[in-house]
């Protein structure tokens, strides 16, 4: 039985290929421009030398031999093995689909080796290496580089790695199936000559140099002689995100179970939820783990959120009731509410970019920061604000739900900010904290009332930006005024994250009905109100997109003669 539906395999090849490739079978008789370009028996590496082109047809048994097949999906071992006196790092979790090569060059089969599980080397054998590269593109490798980036001093020609991990994470092609829908990896399983390969100053990777000039015929001719692929690698990706609507499932069953209401049994089945999502995510991807796995956790509870606002206005029901009066009745305020739609909304979009651009092996970073900001600013101002307002004799056991949910986002911050490059409300916050002076006090009176309520968010979040965001604007503006402040492309887009959150939040729960009509804007100031507050929340918003458009004001600068390597060193 085939490991890979044919489909998938004509996909695979379409994708490094760029053009689509069909089996030579499907059609009896192959269009005049195309047959010139049929691939029998031959080495996708050929594909280098056709130009361009329209399609390519490939004879399924003449190009695949089906004996030497391999599935690693679910095979893993510690054993270390060595081909060609070089590392081998099998394709754990991925499916080998062989290329028929034996007796295909003059040379014989010995840069095979021998077959059959073995950890050692043998004689005459060549080293395995990966490739992940479009070959359509490799055209363009050979005429200059791999691609943008450290690698491009190495020298012009065809670039492969030893580790599989670095291949599949950074250079894997990515293809969706017509068929079915399933999303696949691809790599190139090759084996390389020791004897002509180059050693690149990050010994991952090495080079089969093509000098320029070189003609069509001796480009081929060094490839056949240098790198010959033995195999397609493919990686059906799991779609870990659908785990997270299983959340109306656990919900449902919740509010019609009368034994699953109780306080401590809320507690216990959330945190029960919660592991057992973290190990559907871990066993769905432990072959390969996404660098961040709890934006999977994340999504979840971004349903749970989204369902919990929509029940309390009025949208839906049959959710949630049982959570509202056991779990967490705060969860109803107007502010509350409105951190709810946000979660549910813009924090569940940003899971999904974060999740395709990990999936996609894209710089994800930025979009990192801006979350970590937000939902670190959501949760700083919800968990105090539960404590010290009219709501802190209530607390139940589910409180402590929110407890991880504010110390992740901000382990998450530490970490994606030591990763490598991919009208301020001061009156309000003092006027919140009963300052004597009388403007203050009748601006909150007759323009923002909302900072009276006792709920006690808005006293935590006039806090917040007192204490953070009024520092952090004075040193954006020492940045702004001084060449080389690297760390303003970082911060400003963390600070855009936390005040848009905290304003949409705001704003909305000073607007929403359930709010208390003493506290809502009045009709008469609605207009400059709405104005400022959303002047102070665009505002970081378009510094932190200034910043990472026009970054080399920011970047420190080495002194003429001196390297950044030398700077570094001084």
């Amino acid at each position: 039985m085939a490991l890979v539906h044919t489909n998938v395999l004509l996909q695979a090849l379409s994708s490094f290929t760029g053009v689509a490739v069909k089996a030579y079978n499907d059609l009896e008789k192959p269009n005049q421009e195309l047959t010139g370009f049929l691939l029998q028996a031959s080495t996708p590496l050929d594909i280098l030398n056709m130009g361009s082109c329209k399609g390519l047809f490939v004879n399924m048994e003449n190009f695949f031999d089906p004996k030497f097949d391999y599935d690693c999906t679910n095979v893993k071992d510690d054993t270390f093995f060595t081909r060609g006196n070089e590392p081998y790092i099998r394709p754990f979790g991925w499916k080998r689909i062989a290329l028929k090569v034996l007796d295909k060059y003059p040379d014989g089969n010995a840069w095979l080796g021998t077959n059959g599980w073995r950890s050692h080397s043998v004689a005459g054998e060549w080293p395995v290496s990966y490739h992940g590269t479009s070959m359509f593109n490799a055209k363009s490798i050979i005429k200059s580089n791999y691609e943008a980036g450290p690698r491009k001093w190495y020298g012009r020609g065809i670039y492969s790695t030893w580790d599989i991990n670095e291949a599949a994470t950074r250079y894997s092609k990515i293809f969706t199936c017509k068929q079915t829908g399933k999303r696949y990896q691809v790599l190139l399983q090759n084996r390389i000559n020791p004897k002509m390969r180059k050693v690149c100053d990050r010994d991952k990777y090495w080079l089969i140099e093509v000098p320029e000039g070189t003609s069509r015929e001796e480009e081929k001719a060094i490839v056949e002689h240098s790198i010959r692929p033995y195999g397609i690698l493919l990686k059906e990706e799991t779609c870990v995100f659908l785990f997270s609507l299983t959340a109306l499932g656990v919900l449902y069953t919740m509010n019609n179970v009368p034994a699953f209401q109780e306080p401590v049994v809320i507690l216990e089945i959330g945190v029960a939820v919660l592991v057992a999502v973290f190990l559907l995510v871990y066993l769905a991807t432990r072959y390969n783990p996404p660098k961040d796995p709890l934006f999977y956790e994340f999504s979840f509870t971004c349903v749970i959120d989204l369902t919990s606002a929509l029940e309390y206005d009025g949208f839906t029901s049959g959710f949630m009731e049982f959570y509202q009066k056991m779990g967490e009745p705060y969860l109803g305020t107007p502010y509350a509410i409105m951190m709810c739609y946000w979660d549910g909304i813009v924090h569940f979009i940003l899971y999904l970019m974060l999740i395709n651009r990990m999936s996609n092996r894209q710089q994800y970073r930025t979009l990192g920061l801006f979350w970590a900001g937000s939902l670190c600013a959501n949760m700083i101002v919800f968990v105090p604000g539960i404590v010290v307002g009219k709501y802190g004799s209530e607390m139940r056991p589910a409180f402590w739900l929110n407890v991880p949910f504010l110390l992740v986002p901000i382990w998450g911050a530490v970490s994606l900010f030591s990763r490598p490059r991919d009208m301020p409300l001061v009156g309000a916050s003092k006027a919140v904290l009963d300052c004597p002076l009388d403007i203050l006090n009748r601006y909150v009176t007759e323009y923002e009332p909302y900072l009276k309520d006792p709920v006690g968010f808005p006293k935590v979040m006039m806090l917040l930006l007192l204490f953070h965001a009024l520092p952090m604007l004075g040193s954006f503006a020492y940045g702004l005024c001084t060449p080389g402040c690297t760390w303003m492309l970082d911060r400003t887009v963390f600070f855009a994250g936390a005040i848009l959150q905290c304003q949409w939040s705001h704003i909305g729960a000073s607007l929403h009905s359930r709010t208390a009509e003493i506290y809502r804007i009045p009709i008469t100031t609605l207009v400059p109100v709405l104005l400022l507050n959303l002047l102070y929340a665009v505002g970081p918003v378009l510094l932190a997109l200034r910043c990472k458009r026009e970054p080399d004001y920011f970047l420190s600068i080495a002194p003429v003669g001196q390297t950044n390597n030398e700077k570094k060193l001084s």
